[in-house]
């Protein structure tokens, strides 16, 4: 009896692996990296290709609009045809996956609206630079 009287509620959340396997690493990682809000049920995500990272420096760390500077990957480049094929591709692939909601609505894609565009304006796509 006296130990179930010491039975009180969790200080922190209930894990089941150890912290470096691979799934704990997941489950930490959403758990503890990402915000939540009131309306978890759909997040934005936005895929961002051509930079190398950003730089904080000087940055305030509890001003969530002090972004710092982008450093831009100067070789990055969709110039090619096989890379803008690679793009549409890889929204199409995105919008068959079992977390995105809503798929064709929910998925926004430049390079697809660059080739619409370029279709009602009579123009073929890809393109070449």
């Amino acid at each position: 009896v006296y130990r179930t009287a010491q039975i009180g509620p969790l200080t922190e959340p209930e894990t089941y692996f150890p912290d470096d396997y691979e799934m704990q690493e997941a489950e930490n990682t959403l758990r503890y990296n990402f915000k939540q809000g009131p309306n978890d049920e759909a997040v934005k995500i936005r895929f961002i290709w051509g930079i190398n990272g950003i730089d904080r420096t000087g940055t305030n760390h509890w001003d969530p609009l002090d972004y710092g500077s982008i450093n831009w990957d100067k070789k990055f480049s969709i110039d090619s045809k096989v890379k803008q094929l690679a793009f549409v591709s890889f929204c199409q692939e995105l919008r068959e996956h079992h977390f995105v909601r809503g798929g064709e609505e929910t998925v926004v894609c430049f390079m697809e609206q660059f080739k619409t565009w370029l279709e009602n304006n009579g123009e073929a796509f890809p393109v070449q630079s």
